[in-house]
Order: C-alpha cells, then sequence, then structure tokens
C-alpha cells in the first residue's frame, strides 16, 4: 500500500552502472517508509488512487543511497585526508595522510565531548543528504563507540554490530554482538567496556 509519493525530475543508477533520467520521475514509499517504486510517473500514476496526491520534489530526486564504508571519527576531516601532504613523501602519500590528518583526527573521540559532537555531526549530515544505510566504523576507542551506539539508538536508527577481527598489534579489539543495540540501562553489552573497536554492520532509520 502506497503511503507517499514524491514526483519530479529522476537520476536512476542501474545495475550496469548507466543512470537513466527521468523528467518527470517519481518515488514512492509504503507506511513503513521503504521506497517501493522509483522509476517514470508515466508508468505509477495508473496504480494511484485519484485522491492521493503526490507531492512535488524541489529538485532532482536520487533514490536513498547506501554507504558502504565510512568512518565516524573521520566525518569533520572528509575531503582533506591529504592536507599538508606533499606530492611524493617517503611511503607515500596515503601513510603520510594517515599520521599526520587521520590518526590524529581518530584518537580525538577518546574524549567523551568530542565523539559525542562528532557522532552528532556525522548522523545529522548523513541522514539529511538521503544515505539510509551502509556499514559505519568507530575504532578509536570502547568508550567513542558505546557513544555512537547511544546516539544512533536515540535517533531510532537501527545499528547491527558484527565481529570486528584484530591485527596483531591492536589486541581486545574484537567484540560479537549479534542483534539490534538497545540503550536502556540493562542491555549494554558488557564487554564493550573491554574492547576499543566494533563494526557496524548496518545502519538504517
Amino acid at each position: 500500500m502506497l503511503e507517499q509519493i514524491v514526483r519530479g525530475p529522476l537520476l536512476l543508477p542501474q545495475e550496469d552502472g548507466r543512470v537513466v533520467f527521468h523528467a518527470d520521475g517519481a518515488l514512492a514509499s509504503d507506511a513503513r517508509g521503504i521506497l517501493v517504486y522509483a522509476g517514470a510517473w508515466e508508468q505509477l500514476h495508473h496504480h494511484v488512487p485519484a485522491a492521493m496526491p503526490a507531492r512535488r520534489s524541489e529538485g532532482v530526486m536520487l533514490p536513498p543511497l547506501i554507504d558502504i564504508h565510512t568512518h565516524i571519527p573521520q566525518h569533520p576531516i572528509r575531503g582533506k585526508f591529504v592536507e599538508g601532504i606533499g606530492a611524493d613523501p617517503p611511503g607515500g602519500r596515503l601513510l603520510a595522510g594517515l599520521k599526520r590528518n587521520v590518526f590524529p583526527a581518530e584518537a580525538k573521540c577518546a574524549v567523551a565531548e568530542h565523539a559525542r559532537v562528532v557522532v552528532e555531526q556525522f548522523l545529522a549530515d548523513t541522514l539529511s543528504h538521503g544515505v539510509v544505510g551502509g556499514a559505519a566504523f568507530m575504532t578509536p576507542s570502547a568508550l567513542a563507540t558505546e557513544i555512537a551506539g547511544q546516539d544512533v539508538a536515540a535517533r531510532r536508527c537501527i545499528i547491527r554490530f558484527s565481529t570486528a577481527r584484530c591485527a596483531r598489534r591492536r589486541p581486545q579489539t574484537i567484540i560479537v554482538v549479534d542483534g539490534p543495540y538497545r540503550v536502556d540501562g540493562a542491555n549494554i553489552n558488557p564487554g564493550i567496556g573491554k574492547c576499543r573497536a566494533l563494526y557496524v554492520a548496518s545502519l538504517k532509520r
């Protein structure tokens, strides 16, 4: 059963890498907010009750997006990973950028106040730009990971954690939580305080 329809110009990515443009397109969702149609309005409107309105988009639309790999602590420096790095440093630009910009940014999230600000900014920015799922990493500290879980749950998102394999030089970074992360005082996994990394397998409204 359709609950909401938005009509307007639509860019629709295809499995073969092409992007189809519909000058008069539509996105439709059911009562659960799940997208059930993305395509030409001409093909949809025959199945829409006459009394059901279609909201006009404010610009060109895209279906909701999935970000399959992102690091929450790096959100403040997105686009600046190699800022201040020369063209050919020893070891390459990637390693130099990690040492100069990425690792210091992640280390700041070991402080609770900073971690909360970063997580809030990440969630606001991500969800406001149509990203409804994916995989996110929150790895600097157990405290930062717990804060991320609490803030995500507070926004009524669903997150699932799965195993985070640890490197030899980073012991005690494995935790397995199979199920929704619930924050009610009794359901926070006690092992969370003993680890420094969690892998967020999915994030969605």
